[in-house]
């Protein structure tokens, strides 16, 4: 829930489609299937955000 109201606050399209998915992983019969998958992706799209964007950081606060 702490999730949810991180994401609200910031875009409240992407708490929409969260939610959505929550929904889906627990109301489905086959949600279970699908929670491994999507925890791999969302982790993936993370790291993604993280190695694209550090050498912004780095040249916005370290002067890299």
């Amino acid at each position: 829930m702490l999730l949810m109201f991180v994401v609200g606050i910031g875009n409240i399209g992407w708490m929409l489609a969260l939610g959505a998915v929550m929904a889906i992983e627990k109301n489905m019969p086959w949600g279970r299937r699908i929670s491994a998958p999507l925890g791999a992706a969302l982790i993936a799209a993370g790291v993604g955000v993280l190695v694209f964007t550090a050498g912004d950081a780095c040249a916005v606060y370290l002067g890299c």
